[in-house]
């Protein structure tokens, strides 16, 4: 994370600090990046006849970062702001304990945004620099056999490719462990063995309405796209028809006002919650939301999958694609670069 924003910040080739966001905005777009569990995605939208020169501007990131030392903590301090906001998120205070709880040599279970203390006072009292750290991060995760670039335009094809290959081709292969060594996943251990999971946890909330939230681990469903077996599940939770789940537990019980599905898909497996917003009938029954909760699922394993219903939940999603808007150019590459 603090690599991604540090890469923004001057190259060689194009020292400014702002040159890259002043280019982009010069020529009518918009530019940005992300870190997620695995995987950290770059990407800018400009003019069409600004196209070859931002391809230049962004492959030189990852040829010839200044990693500038007079700019490490003005960025340690954007990267605690964000920090301090995900503090007081209550999606994210809760997912941050959950993740906690994950065994902890597992990438799990640790701390992924960073803050000031981690990237800045402690490196210091150490006695380590920031930049080498950097320096040192860049130089065995930086290399192309890591890396996939996607250009999105009105430009034939082959004409992108020439240009991404003159310019995203020229980036040193790097070090031998970058090339050779296989890419660490979340894979294993195994962030959530039978031992770590059955756990009741209460978290303070920044929100006068409580939640209930259950946390159901699966295997990687990332493969099994064409059938997004995801779908099915949230629907059977979050439907909430006449004699529904959710209307037992709302209008015919008064012990929640509605029932929301999360997923978080990556190599360490999918994480399904539950998140059901109490009323204070619901706050002082959970166990009996829970019973009922379990009972439903029961209900579902003793049913099985409703073919019928898979079949209408298809349906819908393939109307919804084919009217959809296009997707723009941004969304698109972001995408395509994370598939």
């Amino acid at each position: 994370h603090f690599c991604e924003h540090m890469l923004f910040l001057g190259t060689k080739r194009y020292p400014g600090s702002s040159g890259f966001d002043n280019f982009v905005a010069r020529h009518g777009g918009t530019d940005n990046a992300y870190t997620a569990a695995e995987v950290t995605v770059y990407y800018g939208e400009v003019a069409q006849a600004a196209g070859s020169h931002e391809l230049r501007r962004l492959a030189d990131f990852f040829r010839w970062p200044l990693f500038h030392k007079q700019f490490v903590e003005k960025e340690v301090h954007a990267i605690n702001s964000e920090h301090l906001k995900n503090v007081q998120n209550p999606e994210q205070r809760v997912l941050e304990t959950l993740n906690s709880l994950a065994d902890p040599r597992s990438p799990v279970s640790r701390f992924h945004t960073g803050n000031l203390e981690t990237l800045y006072d402690a490196p210091r009292r150490n006695g380590s620099s920031p930049v080498d750290g950097l320096k040192e991060y860049f130089r065995t995760h930086y290399c192309p056999s890591r890396m996939r670039v996607v250009t999105f335009g009105s430009k034939p094809l082959g004409e992108q490719l020439e240009e991404t290959e003159s310019t995203f081709g020229k980036i040193p292969p790097g070090p031998k462990e970058c090339q050779d060594e296989p890419v660490e996943t979340f894979e294993s251990p195994k962030p959530f063995p039978p031992e770590r999971l059955g756990k009741w946890v209460t978290i303070e909330g920044t929100e006068p309405q409580p939640s209930l939230w259950i946390q159901w681990q699966l295997r990687d469903l990332t493969a099994e796209y064409k059938g997004q077996p995801l779908e099915y599940l949230n629907h059977v939770f979050q439907y909430d028809g006449a004699s529904s789940f959710v209307r037992v537990l709302t209008d015919s019980l008064g012990l929640a006002t509605r029932a929301d599905v999360l997923e978080d898909m990556n190599s360490a497996g999918t994480s399904l919650y539950l998140v059901i917003y109490l009323t204070d009938s619901g706050r002082a029954n959970l166990e009996l939301v829970l019973d009922l909760v379990y009972a439903y699922v029961a209900r579902l394993r003793q049913e099985g999958v409703s073919h019928r219903l898979y079949q209408t939940i298809a349906m819908v999603n393939r109307l919804e694609w084919d009217w959809n808007d296009p997707a723009g150019p941004s969304s698109t590459v972001e995408d395509f670069a994370e598939r």
